[in-house]
């Protein structure tokens, strides 16, 4: 049985760091996770969206993903850690909300979380 460990967050300057992802209408909106340098095995993706309004997330090793949805839902004020497709370089990142809202969804690097 595998053991579990506690999510930890990376911490540094720059690099490493939570990215906010704001979204501002139903089309996708994209930003990059850069962990160059700073391996990360996990993302820990949080909804900060009302209820009422969910969010697909698409993360990729491509530059600037477009998120539709048919991508992974994320329900409003939930918060889910994903392994990361990237864990030493740039993750592309992507949104796309049921509805037009002007909050943000925040993708915070780090390790551990996963079963």
């Amino acid at each position: 049985m595998p053991s579990q460990q506690p999510f930890q967050p990376l911490t540094g300057a720059t690099t490493g760091q939570a990215v906010a992802v704001t979204v501002a209408s139903q089309s996708s909106t994209s930003g990059t996770l850069d962990c160059t340098g700073k391996s990360a095995n996990s993302i820990m993706v949080f909804n900060n969206i009302a209820a009422g309004t969910s969010v697909w997330v698409r993360m990729s090793g491509e530059a600037t993903p477009t998120a539709t949805s048919t991508d992974v839902l994320l329900p409003p004020l939930t918060a889910i850690i994903f392994a990361n497709p990237n864990p030493g370089g740039k993750t592309g990142l992507a949104t796309i909300a049921s509805a037009a809202s002007n909050a943000s969804v925040y993708f915070t690097p780090g390790n551990g979380g996963l079963v």
